[in-house]
């Protein structure tokens, strides 16, 4: 968890740097902050990709347990003979 939550907090820490009091930091690296306008823009994009994404994730865990669970079946059968 710490290796994705500190390069996050970092980029943010660079990106909003103006308002930490910094500016030259994200000047250095030519960025600037988004605006609330921008972000809604970053989500309207973003959420349909991240639900299409979870919803396939989750057809594929069920997909696979139900091979595995035939597999353990099959493999129950053969055992038993």
């Amino acid at each position: 968890m710490a290796g994705v939550t500190l390069p996050l907090l970092l980029h943010f820490a660079v990106v909003y740097s103006e308002i930490l009091g910094l500016p030259a930091l994200g000047e250095s690296f030519g960025l600037i902050p988004l605006s609330a306008k921008n972000w809604i823009t970053v989500l309207k994009w973003s959420a349909p990709i991240l639900l299409v994404d979870e919803v396939l994730k989750l057809v594929g865990r069920r997909v696979n347990k139900e091979r595995e669970d035939e597999r353990l079946t099959a493999s129950t059968d053969t055992s038993s003979k």
